[in-house]
């Protein structure tokens, strides 16, 4: 555990902050500070996703018959539970599978877990396509 805290890509929760969407890894910061942030805002999470993982997004909560309040209280639960049990996050792996596309293996520390990112690029801005669990290789649609 020490020897990742001291490495360049482990990132503290608490200094966690805006970083962007340039780059992957700034995406990937930019999403971990939104969820661990406690109260997210519905359009800014859509805003970090592309098009097709909210269509995804909103055709669960069609399929469910979440009003808007209930979908903002849903997400609210998710990305308290996503980063609540971890006190910072490493990158464990990163390849581009193309040049418009990032997997990147993020060790979610003090839970001993480890989370695939797939992040793709669309006009010049990263976004979050997909967020894969240990042994799931295909999209979670």
């Amino acid at each position: 555990m020490a020897s990742a805290r001291a490495a360049t890509n482990y990132w503290p929760k608490d200094q966690l902050a805006y970083a962007g969407l340039a780059t992957p890894d700034d995406t990937l910061k930019t999403l971990l500070w939104f969820m661990a942030a406690g109260n997210p805002d519905l359009n800014a999470w859509q805003s970090y996703q592309t098009p097709e993982a909210v269509a995804d997004l909103q055709r669960e909560w069609k399929k469910d018959g979440l009003s808007p309040e209930q979908q903002q209280a849903q997400l609210k639960a998710y990305v308290d539970g996503f980063t609540s049990g971890s006190d910072g996050f490493h990158i464990v792996n990163e390849q581009m599978t193309s040049p418009d596309q990032a997997m990147i293996d993020l060790s979610f520390d003090g839970e001993d877990a480890v989370r695939t990112f797939v992040l793709k690029q669309i006009d010049g801005q990263w976004k979050l396509d997909d967020m894969r669990v240990a042994g799931q290789t295909a999209p979670g649609r």
